[in-house]
């Protein structure tokens, strides 16, 4: 249920997109431009951005501007052509995850018209090492 739920919400945005005006975008790019480039209030969120990427370590300090950069040169056409290649195109991967408690065997197959059906069912039954073996977008 959930996973057409977010492929419904995915078509509509898609959708809202094509009918959305030149000048729409530019002015939602805008906004998000300036979120992105706004400053921390408190030093306690400064510390903790600065903390992120310490731990992470990615120590991109100034990421929130080579954000900003990047995004005042994206089009409406690269967000419609990303969204169709990456999310509703055929070469998408998905993950789901299911919790089954109560002492119930794991499925091997999903119920009929429950979901699409996945090419491998692989129970993760140690999350930091599963995390571990993805890839990173």
């Amino acid at each position: 249920y959930l996973d057409s739920r977010a492929m419904k919400f995915f078509n509509d945005y898609v959708a809202e997109l094509s009918a959305m005006s030149d000048k729409t975008f530019m002015t939602r790019r805008k906004s998000l431009v300036t979120t992105t480039l706004k400053k921390p209030t408190t030093l306690s969120s400064e510390a903790s951005k600065i903390w992120t990427e310490i731990s992470e370590h990615t120590y991109s300090f100034n990421i929130s501007r080579a954000n900003a950069e990047a995004l005042q040169s994206v089009t409406k056409q690269e967000v419609q052509e990303m969204l169709q290649q990456t999310v509703l195109g055929s070469g998408r991967r998905r993950a789901s995850m299911w919790y089954i408690g109560g002492n119930k065997p794991m499925p091997t197959a999903p119920e009929p018209n429950q979901i699409d059906p996945p090419q491998v069912i692989l129970p993760i039954t140690e999350l930091q090492g599963w995390k571990a073996e993805r890839p990173t977008l």
